[in-house]
């Protein structure tokens, strides 16, 4: 099984939290739950 992920750069993080939206949709996590 392949296991990807994404790099973030945080230089360039404006705080639009899409990256904890993405990864929220992706994996079918509801809101107010975070994965560590």
């Amino acid at each position: 099984m392949v296991n990807y992920g994404f790099v973030i750069d945080n230089r360039k993080c404006i705080g639009c939290h899409a990256c904890t939206i993405a990864c929220k949709s992706e994996h079918d996590i509801p809101i107010g739950v975070n994965r560590t």
